[in-house]
């Protein structure tokens, strides 16, 4: 939960950041806490999910993974052409 809240953190420092060393500097203290926080997801995910369903569900993952960025350009060009 801290990882997840600095990342947030990080991100909102970068949004009100005028120069380029501090733009980067919450840039990559957001992707420190990312890589933290994946590591404890992935932790969680070996510890908790039964070997049988393992493969399943990394699947699942996957797929909403990878059609999250197109679900999201599709909604931004719904949003476009209805303006």
């Amino acid at each position: 939960m801290l990882a997840a809240t600095v990342w947030g953190i990080g991100i909102v420092a970068f949004g009100f950041c005028r120069g380029l060393w501090p733009a980067l500097f919450f840039l990559a203290l957001a992707g420190g806490a990312d890589c933290v926080s994946g590591i404890f997801r992935s932790t969680m995910w070996n510890q908790t999910i039964p070997d049988a369903l393992r493969g399943r569900l990394a699947a699942i993952e996957m797929v909403s993974y990878m059609s999250g960025r197109c679900w999201g350009t599709r909604g931004r060009g719904v949003a476009r052409c209805s303006a």
